[in-house]
């Protein structure tokens, strides 16, 4: 019964496959954990809410870059790297408490963005000491999720260390 069902999982993956080629806004078909792509990780989402019987879990990222998330329309590319001049990166499936990161390779000349959860309630600085150099832009919803987006309008260097908290 297992290597049918993974059978049949295989099968509706490459079925829809197709569908994530779309060069459009909508949502991908088979894109079950909403991470711009129809993967692997699909077919893992769809064993856990059978065997869980539950919906899948939000999955949070956090991004810092010299890009605007406002011209960005997805959650794309997630790097792993600090040492790349930003990016999307992965939280998990639980809000933050803080963020306190140094990224690298950036361009200089050029602003930095951050964008983060909007209910994580993180602020640059903390909430007792906040940042008030750092300006707060406009909220962008991907994957369900309101993100704010700040502007570290000083900072025009090749990296930057990011720092937010409650």
């Amino acid at each position: 019964m297992k290597r049918l069902f993974l059978t049949f999982a295989a099968t509706l993956l490459v079925s829809v496959s197709a569908f994530a080629q779309s060069g459009n806004n909508e949502p991908l078909k088979g894109d079950v954990n909403e991470d711009g792509t129809v993967d692997v990780a699909d077919i893992a989402a769809i064993i856990a809410i059978i065997k869980n019987n539950a919906a899948p879990q939000t999955v949070y990222y956090w991004y810092a870059g010299q890009t605007n998330p406002l011209s960005m329309t997805t959650i794309s590319p997630i790097v792993t790297s600090y040492e790349n001049g930003g990016g999307w990166y992965e939280l998990g499936t639980t809000l933050p408490t803080s963020i306190d990161q140094l990224i690298k390779g950036g361009t200089a000349g050029n602003i930095w963005y951050v964008a983060v959860p909007a209910d994580a309630n993180l602020v640059p600085g903390s909430s007792a000491d906040p940042d008030t150099s750092v300006t707060t832009g406009s909220t962008k919803v991907f994957n369900n999720v309101t993100y704010q987006i700040y502007i570290y309008e000083g900072v025009t260097g090749t990296r930057y260390s990011f720092e937010l908290n409650r």
